[in-house]
């Protein structure tokens, strides 16, 4: 019996439940929040079984208090916390799909999260995750076909 090694594969698209149940095979990343609720985003994947939800926000709002802050512990720990069960995925030999930018810049924690802005350092965390997780297991091409570049 061989082990199967994990893969990363970063994804350009969109995300949508179709999509992860076509491909029941891949776990799929998205962005989500501490409280696990809200259908937002990259989050209208949460129902679907083959996802891994990282926290990117304290809750699905764009109240100042839903979001992460640069000086907060807790805060990067919860990524911290949620990054590794996507390590642990890749370990048990299963590939992830990573949402990115057209850019190749991993798109969690971009857009309704805003933490370039409001916490670059654990934006800064998450990309430096990506880019091991992509060192370690290796990157295969997007499933439309098209290459993605880390950029980080």
């Amino acid at each position: 019996m061989t082990n199967k090694i994990g893969q990363v594969i970063l994804y350009s698209g969109w995300l949508t439940p179709e999509l992860c149940q076509e491909r029941d095979d891949l776990i799929f990343v998205f962005g989500d929040n501490t409280k696990r609720v809200g259908m937002g985003g990259q989050a209208i994947i949460r129902t679907q079984p083959n996802t891994i939800g990282v926290a990117t926000k304290r809750l699905p709002s764009m109240a100042p208090s839903a979001f992460f802050c640069e000086t907060s512990e807790h805060d990067l720990e919860c990524v911290i916390d949620d990054l590794k069960f996507v390590w642990d995925a890749l370990k048990d030999g299963l590939t992830i799909v990573i949402p990115v930018t057209m850019e190749g810049k991993p798109s969690l924690g971009l857009e309704r999260a805003e933490l370039p802005r409001r916490a670059p350092s654990i934006y800064n965390t998450i990309c430096m995750h990506v880019k091991e997780m992509c060192a370690t297991y290796g990157l295969v091409l997007d499933p439309d076909g098209e290459e993605i570049h880390l950029e980080l």
